[in-house]
């Protein structure tokens, strides 16, 4: 079932769209939260939660994929639970702070600029990469894979990938300074 047809479902608050809902992101939503929490009964919670929150939301909400729409979902629960329950050590980085941290975001930066612009921004830094490069960003910031993880599916060698990684960071850090984002 496509996605506008189940968001049609969910608005129409029809427990089919909530059932194709489920067949269509828990599968997604329970790796990114495995991939951040490490735990495989957080990811079953967490994908559960997903699906409620879902339902909760739609309507009002009408996103244009709803598989991505679970995914930002899975991943700011994931984090929430990672953090609750890990005390912040030295070297602790999830993924996303990593990112953040290497394009010098600091927590006020959300309040200085909106989400839409910051994602159109990163969304066009994106687009011009090739397609490995956007597969291994995607694999390692968006469904939060361990490096050696990402590594190993694109067919590279960990240490290709953090330095493919760190370029593209790079990069992106100067592309958004160029826009006065940073």
């Amino acid at each position: 079932m496509e996605d506008t047809e189940i968001i049609c479902l969910l608005t129409a608050r029809d427990e089919a769209g909530l059932a194709a809902a489920r067949e269509k992101v828990t599968p997604l939503c329970r790796h990114i939260a495995k991939n951040i929490t490490g735990s495989a009964e957080d990811a079953e919670e967490i994908a559960a939660d997903v699906l409620l929150r879902i339902w909760n939301t739609i309507p009002p909400e009408n996103p244009p994929s709803l598989k991505n729409y679970a995914a930002m979902i899975a991943r700011s629960l994931a984090i929430n639970r990672y953090r609750a329950a890990h005390a912040r050590k030295r070297g602790d980085v999830l993924p996303l702070e990593e990112l953040g941290d290497s394009l010098g975001m600091a927590d006020n930066t959300a309040e200085r600029i909106t989400a839409a612009e910051l994602a159109a921004a990163i969304g066009e830094y994106l687009a011009g990469l090739d397609a490995d490069d956007r597969a291994l960003f995607a694999r390692r910031y968006i469904r939060c894979e361990e490096i050696t993880a990402a590594a190993k599916a694109m067919g590279i060698t960990a240490g290709n990938a953090r330095i493919r990684l760190w370029r593209m960071r790079q990069n992106l850090r100067r592309e958004l300074e160029r826009r006065h984002f940073l």
